[in-house]
């Protein structure tokens, strides 16, 4: 935990009440809390649905292409051999959104499909909304705005291109921690958890992933199985996340108390967390 407090609750029907309890008393079978709703100011609150869904495939499967660096001329697209139909949305999406032209061709000996989409303020625009590099794709913060149609379209399309279905769980990776970590807060805010991995493949890259019950990915309508029920509880205002396993870990380190007017509360890694005193 970061901080000495956190918000949590008994394992009783009063679990709807959270309060602040030091972070020592906690015992397995009591709930974290998770604040749901997350809103930010922003002049930008409906984006539209083909923008939301364009923007999901540009953070599962997008790159830059540059007239010359730094110019940027377009995006393009790296799909599966046989996704033709996703390669259809792309380019007709795009087209929508204002590229000037697009191309779709077969790469035989990659096994893979791509799109290329040009126009310079289309690609601008995209490049904005969702970052640039795969590293440094992230949300722009006005998207934690957007309404719940457009929230699951962009989440539709990312699983779709970056979705994996394993062990009757649902997970998506990234190279980008930001994305992934903004991603779960749009889960939170409909009252969804995801699970939380991070791990280096053979060649030492480091991964960061969020794993989903299909009671939790049927919020998407994309898979057609749903084979597990969600694992904590949601009420309108947090998710409650039951404690399972407590470890004590010891380590000299500098410790912050951050302090706002009226409420000395704030969010650290998900959870909702006060200062201690």
């Amino acid at each position: 935990g970061e901080g000495n407090k956190c918000s949590m609750c008994k394992n009783d029907n009063k679990y709807l009440n959270p309060q602040y309890r030091s972070i020592s008393t906690l015992k397995n079978k009591d709930y974290i809390t998770i604040p749901r709703n997350i809103r930010l100011n922003s002049k930008n609150k409906n984006i539209g649905i083909k923008l939301a869904g364009l923007l999901g495939w540009y953070l599962a499967e997008g790159n830059q292409i540059y007239s010359h660096k730094p110019k940027i001329c377009g995006i393009s697209f790296n799909l599966s051999i046989n996704e033709t139909k996703y390669a259809e949305e792309i380019k007709k999406l795009a087209i929508h959104l204002g590229a000037k032209s697009v191309t779709v061709f077969k790469r035989k000996m990659r096994n893979t499909l791509t799109i290329n989409c040009f126009g310079k303020e289309f690609a601008e625009l995209i490049v904005r909304l969702g970052g640039k590099y795969s590293h440094d794709k992230k949300l722009d913060l006005s998207i934690f705005n957007w309404n719940r149609e457009e929230h699951i379209k962009l989440l539709q399309s990312y699983f779709l291109g970056e979705g994996h279905f394993r062990r009757g769980e649902y997970t998506i990776k990234s190279v980008s921690k930001e994305l992934v970590r903004q991603i779960k807060l749009i889960f939170n805010k409909y009252g969804i958890s995801p699970g939380y991995n991070t791990y280096k493949s053979k060649n030492k890259k480091r991964y960061y992933s969020l794993i989903l019950s299909g009671g939790d990915i049927s919020f998407l309508k994309i898979f057609k199985k749903y084979p597990s029920k969600k694992r904590y509880r949601v009420n309108n205002d947090y998710i409650f996340i039951p404690i399972t396993d407590i470890s004590v870990k010891k380590s000299k380190m500098n410790v912050y108390n951050l302090e706002v007017e009226d409420e000395h509360t704030y969010i650290a890694s998900g959870i909702s967390v006060h200062n201690c005193g």
